[in-house]
Order: structure tokens, then C-alpha cells, then sequence
């Protein structure tokens, strides 16, 4: 509960006692799931470092007691973050031992999430083509399933897909497409990301008005302590200024990234 209302400070007390409680009882399943739910709210809020540490206890307590499905969505999580942090062949590496170890235990929900995000890392080591397949798989999977949150992520996917091939009406089709199920389904912590997706197409097509329009709607949604995101945000919203023939804003736009960049940095801790 804690941590659907965004509040992760007690959601992560919470979970510590559950893993506690747990480990005392001998239970290393309940406290591998635990801990990876943990790692997975430390890296809603940007805290990579605890996150990786909770997912490796996790992984340990879940290999410790065969718990697959379990070390699957620590992988997931592990992917997750080397994804954020711009790994994206080590990422890669693990969302496909995340996609087999879901796949063998049947997990075709947490299987769909895993592939969605191997095809986002397909883009960025340079395979589009198979990026386009895992989307089209997954929409097919979502739509026989009848879950709109898998239907709305794949259209994001393909609609990128779209984006790198510069077809900007079909990419704005689906993305608004997939931005009208995820309001449907109420996931509040994906609007700001599809608003980030908006602001990308937007500046593709020259578009600077909309585009500063949404960076502004993207970036209250993003902590401080996501500074990697916010600086991307900065980032963009200055190349909005730039189209707009607003320099000056411009340069504000890319201090207030870097400020952003330093203001995360100073949080980092100095030691591990």
C-alpha cells in the first residue's frame, strides 16, 4: 500500500521487516520476494545503489530456495537499472536471463514486461528490426490476454520503432494510442514518461511549442534524485528553445540540467 501511493520511505521500512521476519522463520522465498520488491522501489526513486545491494540479497535468498520466478524479476530489476545507468549490453544480458528464468516459470505477464524492455535495448545497441518483432509479439500476447497496460507499452514500443524510421504520423498515432490506455488504466507514474515520449516526437517534427509543453508536464514527475533524467529533460526542453529561436532560454534550459546533474551528485555516496 505504502508503495502504491508513492510514499517508498515506509514501503521500504516494511519490506525490511518482512524480510526479517522471514529469514527468521527460514522462509528464504518470502524474503528473496522481499527483497526484490525493494530493489524495485529504491530504483523507482532513482537510489540505484541500494537498489542493486537489495537485489543482490535477493538473488541469493531466491537461488538458495529455487524461488524462479522470484530470480526472474531480479534480473528484470538488475536490467532495469543498467539500463538507466547507460549499460545497455550489460542490460541486455540480463533481461534475457530474466526473459528465460520468467519463460520457464510461466510468468507471461512479468515475461511481456521483460521482453518490452529487451526490445528497448535492442534499439540501443543498434537492432531495430528485432526490437520491432519482441513489440509485435508482446501487443499480440496483451491483446489475447486482454491487459490494457501490455497493449498500451507495446504500442509505445512500436511507435519508437516508428520513430527511428522517421514515420512521424504513425508514430504519433500510436503513441497517442498508448497514451490514452495508460490514462484509462490510471498509471500515474507513466504519464511522465509518455509526456518525455511526446516531447522527443514533438522535436523530431520540428514542433517546439509542444515540445516544451511537455517536457514541463514530464519533469514534475521526476525526483530529484532521477537526475540522469531530469538533466535529459533540461536537455530537451533547450533544443525546444532552440527551434523556437529562443536562445537565451536555451542556455537557461542547460544550466538548470547541469544543476540538476551536480544536485544528484552531491546525494551519490562517496564510498561503497
Amino acid at each position: 500500500e505504502f508503495d502504491r501511493v508513492g510514499d517508498g520511505v515506509r514501503a521500504s521500512a516494511a519490506l525490511d521487516t518482512v524480510a526479517a521476519l522471514a529469514r527468521a522463520a527460514g522462509d528464504r522465498a518470502t524474503a528473496a520476494a522481499a527483497l526484490q520488491w525493494q530493489g524495485s522501489v529504491y530504483l523507482a526513486r532513482g537510489g540505484h545503489g541500494p537498489a542493486r545491494d537489495r537485489l543482490a540479497e535477493a538473488l541469493t535468498e531466491a537461488t538458495a530456495a529455487d524461488a524462479t520466478i522470484v530470480a526472474g524479476w531480479v534480473l528484470f530489476n538488475v536490467a532495469r537499472s543498467a539500463h538507466a545507468l547507460g549499460a545497455q549490453a550489460e542490460a541486455l544480458d540480463y533481461a534475457r536471463r530474466a526473459a528465460a528464468l520468467l519463460e520457464r516459470a510461466g510468468d507471461a505477464y512479468g515475461l511481456a514486461g521483460v521482453r518490452s524492455l529487451e526490445a528497448t535495448l535492442l534499439v540501443a545497441v543498434g537492432d531495430p528490426a528485432g526490437a520491432r518483432r519482441l513489440h509485435d509479439a508482446n501487443l499480440r500476447w496483451a491483446e489475447r490476454s486482454g491487459d490494457p497496460w501490455g497493449v498500451a507499452r507495446a504500442l509505445r514500443g512500436l511507435a519508437i520503432s516508428a520513430a527511428l524510421e522517421r514515420d512521424w504520423p504513425t508514430a504519433q498515432t500510436l503513441l497517442d494510442s498508448a497514451t490514452t490506455l495508460f490514462v484509462r488504466a490510471g498509471g500515474p507514474a507513466w504519464r511522465y514518461t509518455l509526456h518525455e515520449d511526446q516531447a522527443t516526437l514533438a522535436l523530431r517534427r520540428g514542433d517546439g511549442a509542444r515540445a516544451a509543453r511537455e517536457v514541463d508536464s514530464a519533469l514534475v514527475g521526476f525526483l530529484p534524485s532521477q537526475g540522469a533524467v531530469r538533466y535529459r529533460l533540461f536537455a530537451a526542453r533547450a533544443e525546444a528553445h532552440v527551434l523556437q529561436g529562443d536562445t537565451a532560454a536555451a542556455a537557461r534550459a542547460l544550466a538548470q540540467g547541469a544543476a540538476a546533474l551536480d544536485a544528484w551528485r552531491a546525494e551519490l555516496p562517496t564510498e561503497r
